[in-house]
């Protein structure tokens, strides 16, 4: 195909009329969640030929290779521009309407901080997902929330450890002064006692929920892995 340039005979416009996108199926390759759905929309090209013989007029889309196109007289996918073809022959000196329905088989990767439980969720919720993925989906996103759960009371847990741990400096510097001779520095040991014992079981529970974090996770992971690999979707 050569192009010569601008053919002032030959008017074109293009219009998006419809779009629809289905999810059709997930994978879950290297850690990574992709969606394969199936696009469809609906253009219609708006053609004049003002010349006084004919014309074959071809547009480029931007489709993947393995969409199916109705609608033109001629459709092809061009592989070194990575673009589909279509041409439409024109009469002489005519104004036309044609419309083209175009269904495309699409992966899309999902980026890991989108992978969240309400993400999953909102998957395992779509009719147009097989049974057993929204199933799976679904599992994945009930320990993902139990690990988000755990995450966002962590913050808490550690403003509670600094807190404590400046108690614990502050009595520590008490009771040197005091000493334990008297009543105000045994209350001061005492206190400083029980702030230790609050660090110890603050510690535990940070320990504990960075563990169950790590084990609910690896939980969905796992469980997302029996999606499989990718799929083409026609």
């Amino acid at each position: 195909m050569l192009r010569f340039g601008r053919d002032l005979d030959v008017e074109l416009a293009r219009e998006l009329r419809a779009t629809n996108n289905e999810p059709k199926l997930y994978s879950f390759e290297n850690g990574r969640l992709s969606a394969h759905s199936r696009h469809s929309s609906q253009l219609r090209f708006r053609l004049r030929n003002k010349g006084l013989s004919e014309r074959t007029v071809s547009v480029a889309l931007n489709v993947v290779h393995n969409a199916q196109i109705q609608g033109a007289d001629e459709a092809a996918y061009d592989t070194a521009l990575g673009r589909g073809i279509v041409s439409f022959q024109l009469p002489a000196q005519v104004a036309v309407n044609r419309d083209l329905q175009i269904v495309e088989g699409v992966r899309t990767p999902i980026e890991p901080a989108q992978v969240t439980s309400q993400f999953l969720k909102g998957a395992a919720a779509q009719s147009s997902v097989d049974k057993a993925q929204r199933a799976i989906l679904l599992r994945a996103g009930e320990r993902l929330y139990l690990a988000e759960t755990r995450r966002g009371a962590l913050p808490k847990r550690k403003l509670e450890l600094a807190d404590a741990l400046t108690d614990s400096t502050r009595l520590e510097s008490h009771v040197r002064a005091l000493g334990q001779g008297s009543s105000e520095g045994r209350l001061a040991a005492r206190r400083l006692r029980e702030t230790e014992e609050q660090l110890s079981q603050l510690r535990r529970r940070i320990a504990s929920l960075t563990s169950e974090i790590a084990e609910f996770e690896s939980q969905s992971s796992q469980l997302l892995s029996s999606l499989g690999e990718a799929k083409p979707v026609e």
